[in-house]
């Protein structure tokens, strides 16, 4: 459904689809996550570099990128910071792959629980992951990486032709709205809006370095890279 939301002067514009078919509801950031009680100091990661480091040999843990769209998003973003095209990249999360010692999970979930618990000392998943332990008062902390990150949009969007597209259109407006968003903040998620404040517990996404991802190339490659994993995975 095409339209034009009341609140479109209020959005990022990363966050606005230039045909109006859809909009964002919140972003999400993809980050690094440690144990606050176990990695202090100058141990506390600050890149994707830190993945390959001998010091978390085995202590980490990564998510299969073939069963996490979230995962999927991060090791494309890691594709994209240190080279897709020159094969640096590759080599770089084969490295990554090494350093984890089978330690690769199933699902995203599992990524901050084992980390808040102890289980791993550092691993990978989403800020709106992360937030939610983190103001449940885990030991959980989180960084964006140096080399840059990728922000994933989760859109909000009407049904072309639907019984009830006005509903729809106020629908759209309300979730996109002030107040929606503020709350939306207030849990740790973060808004689509540029009026809205970030949770104290995170920064500005203009202190985050973004990576221009290159959306052609995902879509030429992206099955490619998950078979390149699992043939990786399983060397």
């Amino acid at each position: 459904m095409t339209y034009e939301t009341t609140e479109i002067g209020s959005l990022q514009p990363n966050c606005i689809d230039p045909d109006h078919q859809w909009y964002g509801f919140s972003v999400e950031p993809l980050c690094l996550i440690y144990n606050t009680e176990l990695v202090t100091g100058d141990d506390i990661p600050t890149g994707w570099k830190d993945l390959i480091d001998p010091k978390w040999a085995g202590k980490m843990a990564v998510v299969d990128p073939t069963k996490s769209s979230a995962s999927y998003a991060t090791f494309l973003a890691i594709l994209e910071a240190f080279g897709k095209d020159d094969g640096k990249g590759y080599e770089f999360v084969k490295e990554v792959i090494a350093n984890a010692q089978g330690n690769i999970l199933s699902s995203s979930s599992l990524s901050y629980k084992t980390v808040a618990d102890g289980e791993y000392m550092i691993s990978l998943t989403t800020e709106e992951s992360a937030m939610k332990y983190i103001l449940d008062g885990h030991n959980l902390g989180m960084v964006f990486p140096e080399e840059g990150t990728d922000a994933i949009v989760s859109p909000i969007a009407g049904i072309k032709g639907g019984p009830n597209e006005k509903s729809a259109q106020l629908f759209i407006d309300y979730m996109v709205g002030i107040e929606v968003q503020t709350q939306l903040s207030e849990r740790g998620i973060r808004s689509s809006r540029v009026d809205v404040p970030v949770n104290e517990n995170s920064i500005p996404m203009d202190q985050i370095k973004l990576l221009d991802m290159d959306a052609a190339w995902i879509e030429a490659n992206g099955e490619a890279f998950k078979e390149w994993w699992k043939d990786t995975v399983t060397e």
